[in-house]
Parts: C-alpha cells; structure tokens; sequence
C-alpha cells in the first residue's frame, strides 16, 4: 500500500511529505500548509508548485496549473500574457490562503513590467497591479489583520480580470492594518529560480536525446546481426554438417534414471559423453577444413572455432570427473563474461546455423 499522509496530523509533520518518496500530490498539500503558517520559505513552496507537469484538474491541480501559467509568463517577461494569467493566479492563491508567498515571490518583477491596455481591456499601470502584492505582515500572526487586507486585494484583481479600468491611486487598507514593508527579490530568490530554469532545460534536452537516439534505433540503425558474415555458402554448409552430427548424437541417447544405477550409471554417462564428444570434435573439424570467403568471415570464424574447441576441452574433463568420482556433479564451462556455450550459441544463430549450437545433452 501507499505510505499515509500527514494531512490530518499536526503541521510539524507536514514536513515529512516533501520528501520525494511521498509522490507529488502529498508535496503539494504540505507545501500549501506549510506556507499558509510560514513554516517553509516562498521559495521552497514555488519550486514545489512549478517541478512538475499537473496530471490532473480539479482543486490543487488547478492551482497548479494557473500558477505554472502565471509564471511562464513573469519567465518570458511578456506583459500580454500576464494581464491575461494574473486574475486567474491571485484567485487560486486567495481560494488557497497563499496571497503573501505569491506576493514575496513575484511583486518586485511585475513592477518592473510595461503594461498596458490589450484591446478593449483596460489593465491598470504596473505600480497598481503590484500594489496589492506589496502588503505583507510584519507581525506574523495577526492572521485576522492580514485576512481583511487579502480580501480587499482579491477584489483589486477581480476588477481587472473583468475588465474594468483602475486607476493609479493605491487601494484603500483598513485603519487597524499592521504596519507594511516592501517584499524584495532576494539573491536566494534569483538563484531557485536559476535552479528551476537550467533542471528544466537539463530534462528537455536529455529527453530530446532519447527521442533521437530511439529514432535512429528504430529507423536508421543497422539491423544486421554483429557476427553475421558475408559469405553464406559458408554458413549453409556448416549448418549441413552441424545437422548431420545432431543426428550422431541423438543415437547415442540413454534415457535410464542416474539415480537408479549407481556410480556405474554414472561411469557409462561418462563414456556416453565421451563418445558425443568425438562427434562433435570432428564437427568442428570438418567446419574448419573451409575458410570463409570474405574478409569478415575469415577474421571471426578461427575465434569461433577455438572457443569451440575450449567448450570441447570443458566436456572431456566433466567425463573424466564423473568416470573419477562416480557422482553425478554438474557441469561446469568456461566462462567468457558469459557461459561460453552462449557465445557458441549467439554466432550460430547470427549466421543461420542453429544446428551448431552446443547440445544441452549435459544439462542436469
């Protein structure tokens, strides 16, 4: 199951829901709370809010989605696009209790914005849009206070985002309004930011990465096998006598049960493997007594040929084992990073010669 969240714990343990491992949504909610009460930076709230894509709608996904939007535009420092994004970021963060972490993070960049009218629509000079995020609380719980202050904020919004036209003059705040100071970019500010913009540019161009490389894997790559050679006369004939040799060691078959026969079963299983040796010895004999004839061909079929000759080696001293012993042990191969068998195996099967690979006749 999923770990549980601490929503309905008390708000020091909020913090445990920040961690990576408790999935994004669990983030969202801690951070929300943890901002509402001040016990995390604006900063650390705004990382959270803009890491991700949302992935659904509805709630803190919504805010979600009009913070992100709210924020693309104040990246691309495009006047249009935040007049158009503003009205529906401040709603989200008044119906969120987030107004003053908002305002911390973005009001000294907004005064800095030229805006002006968009058509029909009247958006008041940048001095009165950024009023309202200018007003923060020196004294940190008077929440009540401070409560009254955003509601005369959200209405400022509200009117704009209907169009109507306001002007330079600031909002009006309640006589028993605490005393206000203006929120300043700070160099932590600048360098979160800085974080966010070169993780996202990181992510976009490894994934543009693996797109390329999936694209010329599927598309352009060769798909020829590595060990596949030129000359196919080669390969059939090999194929030919790998059959033939098959056939020889099928007739050699003994299926009595090991265990019903004792350590002289077990001396006739050596003579058994003995003898599908000698077969297969001469296989490759046979395989090698003809070069390939291209250039490819005569460079990897000798390297082919001696680990087969090693894997030939394995089996003459797993029989003299059993002969010793008269155990039935396991066998044991050559190791070449993998079984050496499966190099065989892989060769074979690149160059249409399935018959050549090793037999499992010494499997327990």
């Amino acid at each position: 199951g999923e770990r549980p969240g601490a929503g309905q714990l008390p708000l020091p343990f909020a913090h445990a829901d920040l961690a990576e491992v408790a999935g994004w949504r669990a983030q969202l909610d801690a951070a929300e709370r943890l901002a509402r009460a001040g016990a995390i930076t604006p900063d650390q709230w705004q990382l959270i809010y803009t890491s991700r894509v949302p992935s659904a709608s509805g709630g803190v996904w919504d805010r979600v989605a009009a913070v992100q939007h709210f924020d693309v535009a104040m990246l691309a420092q495009d006047p249009v696009g935040v007049a158009q994004t503003l009205p529906a970021a401040w709603e989200a963060m008044h119906e969120a209790q987030l107004e003053v972490p908002f305002a911390e993070i973005y009001a000294e960049r907004l005064l800095r914005l030229p805006l002006t009218k968009i058509g029909q629509r009247r958006v008041p000079d940048r001095e009165t849009i950024a009023h309202p995020f200018r007003l923060t609380m020196t004294h940190e719980n008077d929440l009540h206070t401070a409560t009254v202050g955003h509601r005369c904020t959200r209405s400022h919004i509200n009117a704009m985002s209907h169009g109507a036209q306001i002007g330079g003059s600031a909002v009006p705040l309640p006589s028993n309004r605490p005393s206000v100071q203006t929120v300043t970019s700070t160099p932590t500010t600048e360098r979160s930011r800085g974080v966010q913009i070169l993780t996202r540019t990181t992510l976009t161009a490894v994934m543009l990465f693996f797109a390329a490389f999936w694209v010329w894997a599927l598309f352009f790559a060769s798909k020829e096998a590595i060990n596949r050679i030129e000359d196919r006369d080669w390969s059939a004939r090999a194929q030919q006598i790998c059959l033939d040799a098959d056939i020889a060691r099928d007739a050699l078959a003994d299926y009595r049960r090991l265990d019903s026969g004792g350590s002289e079963l077990i001396r006739e299983r050596a003579d058994i493997i003995d003898r599908a040796t000698d077969i297969l010895d001469d296989m490759v004999d046979d395989i090698d007594a003809v070069t390939p004839a291209d250039d490819k061909g005569a460079a990897i079929v000798p390297m082919w040929i001696d680990e087969y000759r090693t894997y030939i080696g394995d089996r003459r001293r797993y029989a003299d084992e059993l002969r010793t012993t008269g155990e039935n042990l396991p066998f044991y191969e050559t190791m070449a990073e993998v079984p050496i068998s499966e190099r065989l195996a892989t060769f074979a099967a690149d160059n249409d010669m399935a018959a050549c690979s090793p037999p499992f006749d010494l499997s327990m």
